[in-house]
């Protein structure tokens, strides 16, 4: 590249100067000047040459390349001058940046990432289901009559896959259960392996007739953990749910599979599995997920439409239903109604970062504040002999910006490893983390952004500059009323963790009540029998016949006091009511549970108003009577009797009120704590939760339950365990949470105490000489460092005035975004804000504290001799 653009010692442009200098001079020489005096002035006339060759250079095109290597290189020197700061500034820009982009690479893997091999090709097909037999907007699976008519579509995949999964007992002598998929036969090339491990997978025929083909393959990991990597597993038995598999082959897991199996059974072996016998009935239930691979030169977007004629047809045959279809890359982010959902989350965890990120470059930002000071004196050199003051602003910048991006080098490391160390942490189980170029993008911007942000106010600070003073090597310290670059720095890194520590605060006030709070049942004296009867051979009325025996049993038992079903206890059914009057509009989201008769009074949950379901209600097929709670009471008829009203679901059944009972409070038991809707559960139930109100230790009570299981049938071995139990493993699972949170808040209030440390010790260095004649002039100790605090707090009350409103907004939105979470939050809670205060209050005055000291005892007369 030649020197006329790029160069940094243009000869041309130098012997340019030097040509106008010499014509002026034989000018002045001419009108009767001597050589000497001719030259001064000429000079004095042309101005700085070095300023005018900078000011020409300036129009070159790559100029500003030039000098960004310079820059950069100049700022690799300065931190050589000042490792100590520079290594403080790259160690805190590295954490903030690496955490953040590890968050988002977790952001990236969770949902926008497909896991499988050549995800270019793979579709998921999801299907949103209205009409009769709905449940709401969001995907639901595919019944098998929709799915053959998909797979025999006009060719636009490739491959169309089925799956679902269910859990199954491999050993009779041991209740856990595995996770088993049953799959179509092509199900491993659309997700992988190509091959088994041991033995095949499996054939085409297989997969052709309901019941005929007891096959299984292992995963590797049941293979080795299970069956001690028996390298004759192959044509051996094993018993599925009391059924007999024969074991083909071992395969690794799937990559891409959403739900890793231990093992996979043909999909038409379900019945056998579930004890369901009309899964593959022309109208048949909704059970198959269903993902496929494209025929080459061929888009989702085609799919989708091919798939949407098909569906269009099969809506035909049944005309109370209508099927919406979705082809997706697989990921969460693309399901229908999922994006929403995640929109609260994904804001939340990535604004509460990047709070952390902008308090680390306001942290930064002190530091390089105090080598800024440092260097005023060069600076006022540099614009004594005329370098611009935006050429200056652009070097200083630089500095920050080459800080930065040393920094993002071990930022990128920090964010690889942020996946892992959350997982080991928090036993939060595996994240899947990105590390493609998206990542490495948000890295250079967050970089770019840090470095702007951390290396501006320094900058600037540095130019503010009195030639006078500075050249002299002296300071005019701050004093009076006037706010400082730092001072303002320290009220937003306030404001900044005020936000943040209220945030975290109402979170853990959210949890502490949840996991503390009265749930308005019954849970250390009510033992659970999680569904006992769930696999072959009971039929339907086999099953219900074994329910009512065992409830007549266990009544008998000494001990328990009264027993009661329900659909389910552990999570309800959530269904859409509204009032006659109002059908297809005013609709409500409730919690469904169909419950016997003597289920409130087991749980101990009271009956405010009217009375409970008898055998009566539980006679007809159809229930025409439900109990509400209070809340839902409150939601439809507010200030008067709900007793006699009724309220319509989304199929149009009419069902009237005949009670109405106490809200319950525990997100984790039947499913919610706002409204829910109880039916009478029908005496031919075949399926349900048994719950036993007992007195006395559990531990002899579930031992002669599953006595009376086992004398019932012994091959069964049911599970339970007490309400409280399932409580505190609930609460269990907010504590990955809980712990981040409370990480996030110690690292925010660690980032005040340093940043107010390293200000007020800076501001007392600079002051040192105004301290020392206080002192002389007969202050006291504490004189000094009550100075010192009342200087050093006037930035932190600035803080806290402007961020406790911020504190209130981010609150308000807070608990908008947990409205229909685990917990809820009270926006509104004042022992959190006066809390986070003082705490904030407490530590400023700590790290104030010591420099304050230090001042009070320095030496007056060593500070005066300084001059």
């Amino acid at each position: 590249m030649s020197r006329r653009w790029f160069g940094r010692d243009d000869k041309d442009l130098q012997e340019e100067v030097r040509a106008h200098i010499e014509i002026a001079t034989r000018e002045n020489m001419e009108c009767g000047m001597r050589p000497e005096e001719a030259r001064r002035a000429a000079s004095r006339a042309f101005g700085n040459a070095g300023v005018t060759r900078e000011q020409v250079q300036e129009g070159r095109p790559l100029y500003w390349l030039e000098t960004l290597v310079q820059d950069a290189r100049f700022g690799l020197r300065q931190m050589r001058r000042s490792p100590l700061i520079s290594c403080a500034v790259l160690i805190t820009l590295a954490a903030g940046i690496g955490v953040n982009a590890g968050a988002f690479s977790m952001i990236l893997g969770k949902l926008f990432q497909v896991n499988v091999a050549d995800p270019g090709s793979f579709a998921s097909v999801e299907i949103v289901y209205s009409g009769e037999g709905a449940r709401g907007t969001l995907p639901s699976r595919a019944t098998y009559t929709d799915f053959l008519a998909f797979r025999t579509g006009d060719g636009v995949l490739g491959e169309l896959a089925a799956w679902s999964t269910t859990f199954v007992s491999l050993d009779e002598n041991n209740p856990a259960r595995v996770r088993a998929n049953q799959v179509s036969c092509n199900y491993f090339k659309v997700y992988g392996p190509a091959r088994a491990i041991l033995g095949r997978l499996l054939f085409e025929d297989e997969c052709r007739k309901p019941g005929e083909s007891p096959v299984a393959i292992l995963s590797e990991e049941l293979w080795r953990d299970r069956f001690a990597s028996d390298a004759a597993i192959l044509g051996k038995v094993i018993q599925l749910n009391r059924e007999a598999f024969t074991i083909v082959g071992v395969a690794s897991l799937p990559p891409g599979e959403h739900t890793p199996a231990r093992i996979w059974v043909p999909y038409t072996m379900a019945p056998q599995l579930v004890r369901r016998q009309d899964l593959f009935a022309p109208a048949g239930p909704t059970w198959l997920n269903l993902s496929g691979r494209l025929r080459a030169g061929n888009s989702r977007a085609e799919a989708q439409a091919a798939l949407r004629v098909a569906a269009a047809q099969q809506d035909r045959l049944y005309p109370r239903r209508t099927m919406t279809i979705h082809v997706t890359n697989g990921s969460d982010f693309e399901r229908p109604g999922i994006a929403a959902q995640t929109f609260w989350p994904i804001t939340l965890i990535m604004g509460s970062l990047t709070l952390i990120l902008l308090m680390i470059c306001v942290n930064a930002s002190m530091l390089l504040l105090a080598r800024a000071a440092a260097r005023r004196r060069e600076v006022a050199i540099r614009l004594s002999l005329g370098a611009g003051r935006r050429r200056l602003l652009r070097m200083l910048l630089t500095e920050g910006l080459t800080l930065a991006v040393i920094a993002a080098a071990a930022a990128g490391w920090i964010a690889m490893q942020v996946p892992a160390a959350l997982s080991s942490l928090f036993k939060a189980g595996s994240h899947r983390a990105v590390t493609d170029w998206r990542l490495f993008a948000y890295l250079g911007m967050t970089a770019l952004a840090a470095g702007c942000a951390a290396g501006l106010s320094p900058a600037l600070e540095s130019l503010k500059t009195d030639l006078a003073t500075s050249l002299k090597g002296q300071e005019k310290p701050p004093g009076g009323i006037a706010w400082t670059v730092r001072d303002l720095l320290v009220a937003a890194q306030i404001a900044l963790s005020l936000v943040l520590l209220i945030a975290g605060g109402l979170m853990l006030r959210a949890m502490q009540r949840m996991v503390t709070a009265d749930p308005g049942f019954e849970t250390r004296q009510v033992l659970v029998v999680w569904s006992p009867v769930r696999m072959p051979p009971y039929t339907r009325e086999s099953a219900s016949i074994f329910y009512r025996t065992l409830g007549d049993r266990v009544r008998a038992l000494p001990g328990v006091e009264s027993i009661g079903f329900a659909t389910s206890v552990y999570s309800g059914n959530p269904v859409e009511v509204s009032l006659p009057a109002e059908a297809g509009k005013g609709m409500r989201l409730v919690t469904e549970n169909d419950v016997s008769p003597d289920f409130f009074v087991t749980l101990g949950i009271p009956i405010v108003r009217g009375r409970g379901f008898t055998d009566p209600d539980t006679a007809t097929a159809k229930p025409a009577t439900c109990i509400v709670s209070e809340n839902l009471a409150r939601s439809f008829w507010p200030g008067s009797d709900p007793l006699g009203k009724r309220i319509e679901d989304k199929s149009g059944n009419l069902l009237e009120i005949i009670g109405v009972v106490r809200d319950t409070r525990s997100s984790f038991l039947l499913h919610g704590g706002d409204a829910q809707l109880y039916r009478p559960r029908r005496p031919q139930s075949d399926d349900d939760d048994l719950l036993i109100r007992f007195s006395g230790d559990p531990a002899p009570i579930a031992a002669a339950v599953r006595a009376v299981i086992r004398q019932m049938d012994t091959e069964m071995s049911p599970a339970s365990q007490t309400l409280q139990s399932i409580v505190d493993g609930a609460a269990g699972k907010v504590r990955p949470l809980a712990g981040i949170v409370t990480v996030v808040g110690l690292a925010a209030v660690a980032l005040v105490a340093t940043g107010i440390f390293g200000v007020v010790a800076f501001a007392v260095t600079q002051r040192s000489r105004e301290l020392a004649v206080r002192i002389a002039l007969g202050a006291k100790g504490g004189d000094i460092v009550r100075l010192v605090l009342l200087t050093g707090s006037k930035p932190v009350m600035a803080g806290m005035a402007i961020g406790l409103p911020l504190a209130m907004a981010c609150s308000q939105v807070l608990a908008k975004a947990f409205r229909n979470g685990d917990f809820r939050i009270q926006a509104a809670d004042p022992v959190t804000y006066v809390a986070v205060a003082l705490l904030l209050a407490v530590v400023s005055g700590a790290a104030m504290l010591g420099p304050a000291c230090r001042a009070a005892a320095s030496d007056p007369l060593a500070a005066l001799r300084q001059d």
